[in-house]
């Protein structure tokens, strides 16, 4: 074969070799970008739920701001609140709520490829 035939059967193997890379690119940035959402909501209501939460520590109840803080921030830190709870180093928490947002990121971004991909599926019918 010669080595103009050579680079034609190559050249398929290249596009496709592109094409995994793109598509790695693609969900390694929709998984980072979700994750960076997730650890700043997830440790913004947490610290605004501690804030609220010390202020009116000898005063009683909890207010309508604390609870939904406190809420939003167990559903936020779920499955990783469980450890978290046990009491552990503070660099250990922190690696417990920076992994748990991973997790909620590669999971995100499973989803929004699951739903591309099966948005190109039904435009192909």
């Amino acid at each position: 074969m010669s080595r103009e035939g050579s680079r034609r059967a190559a050249a398929p193997l290249q596009r496709g070799k592109t094409r995994t890379l793109d598509r790695r690119r693609g969900f390694l940035k929709i998984a980072v970008i979700l994750s960076v959402l997730h650890l700043v909501a997830a440790a913004g209501s947490f610290v605004l739920a501690f804030s609220i939460g010390i202020k009116r520590w000898d005063s009683g109840s909890p207010g309508i701001l604390e609870s939904t803080a406190n809420a939003i921030a167990e559903v936020l830190l779920q499955p990783g609140i469980r450890l978290l709870r046990v009491g552990m180093p503070g660099e250990l928490e922190w690696a417990i709520i920076v992994g748990n947002s991973i997790l909620w990121g590669i999971s995100g971004a499973l989803f929004v490829l699951a739903i591309r991909k099966a948005r190109r599926g039904s435009a192909a019918v």
